[in-house]
């Protein structure tokens, strides 16, 4: 008889998954409000979790949960899912547990999505790989700019305050699609205020540009604080950034008064993701770097659930995807 079962989650299963993520990840601590953010609460209420128990000791022992995003490509949108907060307890980590816990999510993931997509670490993503066979894009490095070598002119007409919420400024993906190729993840004010302003771990400065002839939004840039664990020093992360028709002189408002904040502080080093987006690589391109020792290395794959009528090996080129740190839960 088999007493470890896999079953979907039940309410107040989350004491149990936060007992566990704080086990597991003592150097990252989650909540009861962070499970139920990213879960039961995320901004569409579209998730997947379930949960491995030993029936001996009716504990759980292992979570997997998977929350709903829009893929948009030429002009159509695709329901997807990204993979979030994998965890088995130490003294379950066999190889049987992690095949039946992620077969489970992902048969439970099939009814719903097209595909899915995930930021896997080493430990976990080579199961991935040889035996769900997910397709492998490229790892990539972060890109890093010292705040020194950003040399831009202001000549915009924009000015930018921080924002305390985005409101129904509905702008983003939509405003990005136009001719760009590639994917993008949908965003719009929904999305944003919660991923942003509700979340209950991290405090992030949102800072908006605004034209004198329009009112509305027309671009953001997301900063987050965080600690260079090789230098001890604090850094900034460009966690998520927009503008309207791709506009690079929205952009540069929103760098320039970015700039001044970061070194008021002290800040003189920002971490991002450049290579993952095709909107504004080559603007960032002038002054990153993606060489450092200080970078870190991101795993990136997708997990194809049904048939979307795009080419598979198009889909496995990271240069034609466009997102940012912001869609992934790390940070």
């Amino acid at each position: 008889m088999n007493d470890i079962i896999v079953r979907d989650y039940m309410p107040y299963d989350e004491y149990e998954i936060v007992d566990l993520l704080n086990i597991v990840h003592p150097a990252l601590p989650r909540s009861l409000s962070y499970w139920r953010w990213s879960n039961t609460d995320c901004y569409n209420k579209d998730f997947v979790s379930v949960v491995l128990v030993d029936k001996n000791v009716d504990k759980i022992v292992g979570h997997y949960s998977i929350m709903s995003r829009l893929l948009a490509y030429k002009g159509d949108f695709y329901p997807i899912g990204f993979c979030q907060q994998a965890i088995i307890h130490p003294t379950y980590r066999n190889f049987k547990n992690v095949i039946s816990l992620c077969e489970y999510a992902f048969l439970k993931a099939k009814e719903k999505y097209k595909l899915l997509f995930a930021f896997p670490n080493n430990n976990i993503y080579p199961i991935y790989l040889k035996f769900f066979h997910w397709e492998e894009i490229e790892a990539f490095k972060a890109d890093t700019i010292l705040l020194d070598e950003i040399e831009i002119e202001d000549k915009s007409s924009f000015s930018v305050k921080r924002l305390y919420s985005f409101g129904n400024d509905t702008l983003i993906t939509k405003d990005l699609l136009g001719d760009v190729d590639g994917f993008f993840l949908y965003k719009d004010s929904n999305f944003l205020e919660w991923r942003f302003f509700q979340n209950p771990v991290n405090n992030y400065m949102v800072l908006g540009a605004f034209s004198e002839e329009v009112s509305k939004l027309q671009g953001y840039l997301v900063v987050k604080f965080y600690e260079n664990p090789y230098t001890r020093e604090i850094i900034a992360h460009f966690i998520d950034y927009a503008a309207c028709d791709c506009s690079i002189n929205i952009l540069q408002s929103l760098i320039i008064e970015t700039k001044k904040i970061l070194l008021f502080y002290n800040i003189k080093e920002v971490v991002f993701w450049n290579k993952s987006n095709q909107v504004f690589r080559d603007f960032f391109s002038k002054f990153s770097h993606n060489n450092c020792k200080e970078c870190f290395v991101t795993n990136m794959g997708f997990y194809l659930l049904d048939d979307i009528g795009i080419n598979q090996d198009y889909l496995g080129h990271i240069k034609n995807w466009n997102f940012t740190m912001a869609d992934s839960d790390a940070f």
